[in-house]
């Protein structure tokens, strides 16, 4: 699945509604990261990630 992520994450919603690729690149590497609890949204409100408070196995930089 993993040879499949890089046009599902950027290339077939752009090419489906014909806009413009991104440029830009994001790296996803093997490293654990612990979820935040809470993360600040509009106005300061509070919005409860998925998997809040648990760790998982990828990270983005």
């Amino acid at each position: 699945a993993l040879d499949r992520l890089e046009g599902f994450a950027s290339h077939f919603g752009a090419d489906f509604y014909r806009l413009p690729r991104n440029t830009d690149t994001i790296t996803l590497t093997r490293q654990d990261w612990l979820v935040p609890a809470t993360v600040d949204y509009l106005d300061g409100d509070p919005l409860v990630p998925l998997r809040a408070g648990g760790t998982i196995g990828w990270t983005l930089s």
